[in-house]
């Protein structure tokens, strides 16, 4: 016969082995490591170690890699030249919010290592590119970059980057706002899903 204090016993085990089990699946995932692709520092114009224009770089880092990623994001962190610092990120279109969150935060960390005290830096990785800068780059194209990234098809002719305005239309659900994701130099920018 099985005594009350031996059910009592094996009670108390179960409930400690379900909240062990409970709390074990509340562990963080790791996170996904993205592929590195490029970088542009040039140190033409460098910040002071422990300088206003550190800080407020940090701050602004910190906050890209803490927004809430939908794509695209930008911020603004100070005040007045020469402290102000301002950045963006852009994520690829087909890509999930958790592999944007974990590819901004690993260019977060890389660009301060990769452009030590650089006043302005872009990286790109395969699923996102991140950018900073002393200088406005909101609503500015900046055509001085440029940076071959590896694709899986090459693009041949002019023509293949062609499209008529009822293909844009139907990739950007008739331009709806649900797939805005900013504004660049020369309007709205939208996510795109074209399958072939």
């Amino acid at each position: 016969m099985i005594s009350p204090s031996s059910n009592f016993s094996s009670a108390i085990l179960i409930s400690f082995l379900l909240t062990l089990l409970h709390f074990l699946s509340l562990s963080p995932t790791s996170k996904a490591t993205p592929t590195y692709s490029a970088i542009i520092c040039p140190n033409i114009s460098t910040y002071s170690p422990n300088s206003t224009y550190q800080s407020n770089l940090e701050y602004l880092l910190y906050a890209l890699s803490s927004a809430a990623p939908d794509g695209f994001f930008n911020f603004t962190a100070g005040s007045g030249t020469p402290n102000v610092t301002y950045g963006l990120f852009l994520c690829r279109g087909d890509v999930s919010s958790a592999v944007c969150r974990d590819c901004v935060d690993y260019a977060a960390g890389d660009v301060v290592e990769l452009c030590p005290r650089s006043k302005w830096a872009t990286i790109w990785y395969d699923d996102c590119m991140l950018r900073y800068s002393d200088t406005s780059i909101i609503s500015t194209m900046d055509i001085t970059l440029s940076v071959m990234l590896p694709g899986k098809d090459a693009i041949t002719t002019l023509q293949s980057l062609q499209y008529d305005l009822s293909t844009i239309r139907a990739v950007t659900n008739n331009f709806s706002d649900d797939n805005k994701i900013g504004m660049g130099g020369f309007g709205p920018v939208y996510k795109v899903c074209y399958c072939i």
